[in-house]
């Protein structure tokens, strides 16, 4: 089995994924191997497309995040089975979270005889357009914690808790 899963891993899933790295299936399978409890199968870092690659490859982010709004619709809705597709599927096109968040708007601040930038209070009113990266991993983190909340309401504990240990 594990040779199997090896195989699917290096020829079919990344394989593939040199040619189209936007190719939804084969991002699925790759994130079906990575979903594996880690005594079981744990994928090879090294191998091309990196998760890095994969998550930096263009349009990613966007269908993430379209994926990550879907799921965010069905768990609204208590719709458990399509909120972890969905929270998958977003895990699957970004992997390590290339993710960016509008940044809050710059104020301008004395310190001692210097002016200085920091970010001004939040408002309802103040949108900033500068966009700002995502800490690594930080919002991967809130995909997992997402999709091991609906998990834990289908009853899939041992799933649900191999996700809330992934966002820690």
């Amino acid at each position: 089995v594990l040779r199997l899963r090896r195989e699917l891993e290096g020829t079919a899933c990344r394989g593939g994924l040199v040619f189209d790295p936007a190719n939804e299936a084969l991002l699925e399978a790759l994130q079906t191997l990575r979903d594996l409890p880690s005594d079981e199968f744990k994928l090879d870092k090294g191998k091309a497309p990196t998760d890095e690659d994969l998550s930096a490859a263009e349009g990613a982010g966007m269908r993430s995040a379209a994926h990550k709004a879907a799921g965010a619709k069905a768990f609204g809705r208590k719709d458990w089975v399509t909120a972890e597709k969905s929270y998958t599927k977003a895990l699957a096109c970004d992997p390590v979270s290339a993710a960016t968040v509008p940044s809050p708007p710059m104020a301008a601040a004395s310190v001692g005889d210097e002016t200085v930038a920091e970010a001004a209070p939040s408002t309802a009113a103040s949108t900033g357009s500068t966009v700002v990266p995502i800490a690594a991993g930080q919002a991967t983190a809130v995909l997992y914690s997402n999709r091991s909340a609906s998990k834990a309401a289908q009853e899939k504990y041992a799933a649900a808790l191999r996700d809330a240990d992934r966002c820690l």
